[in-house]
Order: C-alpha cells, then sequence, then structure tokens
C-alpha cells in the first residue's frame, strides 16, 4: 500500500510503537523512575517552547496594559491642560475687566458733587420697581437712581410715600453711554429676551468703534438725566453687521437687577450740557 511506502508515516509509527510499547515493558518490570524519567526528557523541549509561548503571551498582555494605561493618563493630561487653558482665560478676562474697573473709579470723582436720598425697594417687576420714598423727600421723575452695583435706573413718576423706578434692563429704557477706556458713545437699552437677567443691547456705535469683551461702561452725560461717570455695565460680547464695521455689543449691568433693596437716587439738577 501506498500509504505504508511514505518514509515519514513509517518514522512516525516506529516511534509511536516504540513510545508505547517501551514504558509498558518498564512499568511491567517495575522500572516506574525510568518511565517518569524518560517522560521528562521528552516533555523538556515542550515545556521549554511553552515557558517561551507563556512570557511571550505576559509580555503582549503587559505591553497592552501599559498602553491603555498610558492612553488613559494620556487623556487625563488633555483634560488638565483643557480645565487649565480655560481658568488661565478666564483669569484673564477678570484681569482685563478690573484693569478696566480701576480706570473708571478715576474718572467718576465728579459724580460726588451731587446729593443723595436713600430709598428702599418694596416691589419688583420685569418693567418697573417700586420705592418706597416719593415727592414728600424731594424723589421726582427722571432722577437717576443707582445701587452699589451701578446705574439701576430712573425714577418715572413719584407721589406722597412712594416712587416708580424704571431699570435700564427694561426694554422701554435708553441711557446713553461710553466705553471707559475709549469713550466710545452708544446707547444702552434693555433685551425683550431677558428682561431680568442683567443683559442688555449697546448699539448706535460708530463705524470701527473702539470697543471689545471686558470693556466699562459708564454714562456719558450726553443727556439731561444722567451726569458722567455711573457705572453702567461690562461688556460680553460684540458682534459686528455683515459689512463687519459696526459693532453692537452685548452687556451686563452691575447693578443688582434681581433682587435690589437698598438704593440711592439723586437729586438735585444734573446740569449735564
Amino acid at each position: 500500500m501506498k500509504l505504508f511506502r511514505n518514509r515519514t508515516f513509517l518514522i512516525c509509527l516506529c516511534v509511536a510503537l516504540v513510545l508505547t510499547i517501551v514504558p509498558t515493558t518498564w512499568g511491567l518490570m517495575g522500572k516506574t523512575e525510568l518511565i517518569t524519567a524518560a517522560l521528562n526528557t521528552l516533555a523538556t523541549p515542550f515545556r521549554a517552547v511553552g515557558k517561551v509561548v507563556s512570557n511571550a503571551l505576559n509580555g503582549y498582555k503587559s505591553y497592552f496594559t501599559s498602553v491603555k494605561r498610558l492612553q488613559a493618563e494620556n487623556e487625563s493630561l488633555k483634560e488638565q491642560i483643557r480645565l487649565l487653558e480655560s481658568r488661565q482665560s478666564e483669569y484673564d478676562r477678570l484681569e482685563y475687566v478690573n484693569r478696566n474697573l480701576r480706570r473708571y473709579l478715576q474718572v467718576d470723582s465728579q459724580i460726588h458733587e451731587y446729593t443723595w436720598s436713600e430709598a428702599t425697594v418694596v416691589a419688583t417687576g420685569e418693567q418697573q420697581l417700586v420705592l418706597n420714598r416719593g415727592s414728600e423727600s424731594g424723589l421726582l421723575p427722571d432722577m437717576p437712581v443707582i445701587t452699589g452695583g451701578g446705574v439701576l435706573g430712573r425714577i418715572t413718576a413719584s407721589g406722597k410715600g412712594w416712587s416708580f423706578v424704571q431699570p435700564i434692563s427694561s426694554t422701554r429704557s435708553q441711557i446713553s453711554a461710553m466705553v471707559a477706556r475709549s469713550g466710545a458713545l452708544g446707547v444702552v437699552q434693555g433685551l425683550v429676551s431677558s428682561p431680568q437677567t442683567g443683559l442688555c443691547e449697546f448699539m448706535y456705535l460708530q463705524e470701527n468703534a473702539d470697543i471689545c469683551e471686558g470693556d466699562v461702561l459708564i454714562t456719558s452725560g450726553k443727556g439731561s438725566i444722567f451726569p458722567q461717570g455711573l457705572l453702567v455695565g461690562v461688556v460680553e460680547q460684540v458682534v459686528y453687521d455683515e459689512i463687519g464695521r459696526t459693532p453692537v455689543a452685548t452687556i451686563r449691568i452691575q447693578a443688582d437687577l434681581s433682587s435690589p433693596s437698598f438704593v440711592l437716587v439723586m437729586t438735585g439738577e444734573i446740569g449735564n450740557d
């Protein structure tokens, strides 16, 4: 038969017979230690190969574990970098605002020549506030009202023991203001969508007006109500028209519009141009 003519097959068959007959014979003769020694000898190459394979597998496992750990550490470092960059950006913005506020504090000395009357807010609304003092205390329409943070609004009507105040966040309010840093002039008006959030628009600026995020706005003194130098707010965003020249800014009012309690009313004649 062709099968028995195959030399490789015959060699394997002979080896198998020897491995079967010899251990069996030794076992019958009681020489089990020879069997054990022979099996250990035969198993040595396989053990060596198994050890190599095991070490290789452990090495690959350790390698992939290290890669995963490094990837996790890399992502953690990236997140820390993003957080630090965000914090640095916020620190830079606050430093810019503080720097401009310091400039504002250098130009507001003229407001101290006016007299003030204290009052308390007894009711609040989106378009109107109510004070506990009125005409008997000298509070009259068109007098400016401020808080510790800045301009709150103006008196629109008053009677004995009461006054109505229109906050600058009202959509019916318009105040002439300017950028304390550059002197760029515009008008502050309340936003329809957010009358009590403290956000207003600064509009009607000239083309290429010098204004940017973080700028401080003060009253310009161009009207007959507010003198120059009262703090209005801080610029949060600047956008430009389609041509890209005329800016419109979103500002955050510095006066507490959500829950004002104690206010000052500027009494006496303003005397602006």
